[in-house]
């Protein structure tokens, strides 16, 4: 009989992951049975001790009253027990409540609040991403071959091209046992190109080198990177002069950090592109460090944590730098994840590509003292979805107490007047954006091809690919890679290089 209760156990709970509400239906069905067992053995055992005392069978009363009621007490126990620990296992795909009437359901006031958000991410989902025409390596780029370089790393990659060095590698881990941060710089021979190997220049410890610059005026490689410490992390940029093709590691001058530290979410939200804007000096993108809500079901950003990151830290903004003064300004605000940053100077545009919440990921034109939005308003959608607030009383009610109904209308909304709207929303999913390059008009051996912008992806795991005509981008396309594309770069050849999640590098090029 306790093998049918813990039966039955194992099958509240496979369905308690499909209902509404798993707490309670464990505890009924794992206490009704317990119970009713405990009844039919009851009566089964006074049937026995009934028959055993007729003497018709020479047989031992072996359940005795106590042990028989001690027995079944740890049975119902332990029986209940399991209907606790059914627990709280998310929300089910079956789509009805069983207890619906046991439950608090949803004001209409909430209701019509949801209808309406829901209304606007389909409005949003129909009128506003990009149209993209899916393609072939070869219907984009010709006779053009794609294939990987010898050298391989350990850890995604970013590159650059330095004269007198070569192509320059940083490969960053963000995690291992204890979460460490290291980086390390590699040299591959520009000559080669496929057939590089890598001589290791230097390692950091501590660090994370998101993005390499070279700026000839300079003669410098610029690199920002994630500083990690115990008290939390700070986005930084680093200097790093190159005199006579000879590159040291240890001779980088940090030149630029936010502050104060704060303790990240993660270690993914951070931002982190370098552009150079000629006469001006770097422009650095910051995320919010995954500090500001990106589902129902956060709620750092009801506490005020959203507007710390924002206001008094200057988080989730770009920073114009001045490499030689070291005077530094916010650029722009309203930003939660920039992960591609390119400067177009024949069109004096800087573009850059953004990781929304689902839905909301944005190709914008940055225009110094803009606020693009976000934390106020977002086309996006929370990634968990308004489920929650229908089916789990507990977090309806403590929502409601925190944030209240105009929480909701950050969610698939124009944050309206006073913020920039982006130039684009790039896909009803989540493509998660990377960097961004142009690519000259003629490149790739075809002579009547367009400028154009490229656009890697991590999520979708393609190259999107725009002509540019003029300040719009026009006959989107995306060849799929099969990789996490975490970092591309343009050779002065026209050629195309991708630097990957899996630490390996791609070069697309007509000259094979």
């Amino acid at each position: 009989m306790a093998g049918m209760v813990w039966l039955s156990g194992f099958f509240a709970v496979a369905l308690g992951l499909f209902l509404e509400r798993p707490l309670f239906v464990g505890i009924l069905l794992v206490g009704g049975l317990a119970v009713t067992v405990f009844l039919w053995l009851l009566l089964t055992a006074s049937w026995m001790n009934g028959w055993t005392q007729t003497g018709t069978q020479n047989q031992p009363e072996t359940l005795t009253g106590s042990v028989f009621s001690a027995f079944m007490t740890a049975l119902i126990v332990v029986s209940l027990g399991i209907g606790l620990i059914v627990g709280r296992f998310g929300s089910p795909p079956l789509g009805f409540d069983p207890l619906e009437g046991l439950m608090t359901p949803p004001s209409d006031e909430l209701v019509a609040a949801l209808a309406e958000v829901e209304q606007r991410c389909a409005a949003v989902n129909q009128s506003l991403p990009l149209e993209v025409t899916q393609v072939t390596l070869s219907e984009l780029f010709g006779d053009a071959k794609a294939r990987y370089f010898q050298a391989q790393f350990d850890a995604p990659v970013t590159i650059e091209s330095v004269p007198g060095v070569g192509f320059v590698v940083a490969e960053s881990s963000r995690g291992g046992e204890g979460g460490e941060l290291v980086s390390r710089f590699y040299a591959l021979d520009d000559g080669e190109k496929l057939t590089a190997s890598a001589d290791q220049l230097g390692e950091l410890e501590g660090i994370a080198v998101v993005d390499l610059l070279w700026v000839e005026k300079f003669r410098t490689l610029f690199w920002s990177y994630l500083d990690k410490t115990e008290e939390g992390v700070v986005i930084a940029v680093a200097a790093n002069p190159v005199e006579n093709g000879k590159f040291d590691v240890a001779a980088a001058q940090t030149i630029f950090k936010t502050s104060p530290r704060v303790v990240p979410a993660n270690n993914v939200q951070n931002g982190g592109r370098l552009e150079h804007l000629p006469g001006e000096g770097l422009v650095l993108t910051v995320g919010d460090l995954g500090l500001v809500a990106s589902r129902l079901g956060e709620q750092a950003w009801v506490n005020e944590s959203a507007r710390f990151v924002q206001i008094d830290t200057g988080y989730a903004a770009t920073y114009l730098i001045d490499p030689e003064t070291l005077e530094s300004r916010q650029f722009t605000t309203g930003h939660r994840n920039p992960q591609g940053l390119v400067f177009d100077s024949e069109t004096g545009i800087i573009w850059s590509s953004e990781h929304g919440p689902q839905g909301g990921e944005e190709l914008n034109q940055l225009k110094e003292g803009s606020d693009y939005g976000w934390l106020d308003g977002t086309f996006g959608r929370p990634y968990d979805g308004f489920d929650l607030l229908r089916e789990d009383p507990a977090f309806r009610q403590e929502y409601l107490e925190k944030v209240g109904l105009s929480g909701l209308d950050r969610w698939c909304a124009d944050p309206g007047g006073g913020y920039q709207a982006p130039y684009a929303l790039l896909a009803t999913e989540s493509v998660a954006p990377s960097q961004l390059a142009l690519l000259p008009a003629g490149s790739l051996g075809d002579p009547a091809s367009p400028r154009r912008l490229l656009m890697g992806t991590l999520g979708n795991q393609s190259l999107w690919v725009a002509d540019i005509g003029g300040e719009h981008l026009d006959n989107w396309r995306r060849v799929s890679i099969g990789e996490r594309i975490r970092d591309l770069f343009v050779t002065p050849d026209g050629d195309i290089i991708l630097g990957f999640d899996s630490g390996r590098l791609m070069l697309i090029t007509a000259s094979f």
